[in-house]
């Protein structure tokens, strides 16, 4: 079983949350929300690496940065099962899609003066 790796760099601030009071408060809580968010995405958290890389600035002189970041793995499976799931939803919104219909002008006169209108349906969004 083959798994599949996400790197998610960490916040450098603290969002603004109603009714917590503190930054260490804050920044817990957007970690938080950003490890839900991708955990419900199937992503299983594994750790926090740092990682280091140079950069130049003026005159070639070089700065060395470090950022530190979350990562996440999941299963193939669990890629593929995701995939597949965004493919069955496009599906039913297309099933529900009605078809182009086109429309000779009735005021032409001959087979090369007619114009086709199309008219395009609306798609309902899934409920």
């Amino acid at each position: 079983m083959g798994y599949e790796y996400k790197v998610v760099a960490m916040p450098e601030q603290a969002a603004k949350t109603a009714g917590l009071r503190g930054k260490a408060n804050q920044f817990a809580q957007t970690v938080n929300n950003m490890m839900n968010a991708v955990g419900r995405e199937g992503w299983e958290y594994q750790g926090l690496e740092v990682l280091s890389y140079q950069s130049r600035t003026w005159y070639g002189s070089k700065t060395n940065h470090d950022h530190t970041v979350m990562l996440f793995r999941r299963p193939l499976e669990v890629a593929s099962s995701a995939a597949a799931l965004v493919d069955a939803k496009v599906q039913m919104i297309e099933l529900r899609a009605e078809p182009l219909v086109a429309s000779k002008s009735p005021v032409a006169s001959g087979p090369e003066d007619q114009e086709t209108k199309f008219t395009v349906p609306t798609v309902k969004a899934p409920v």
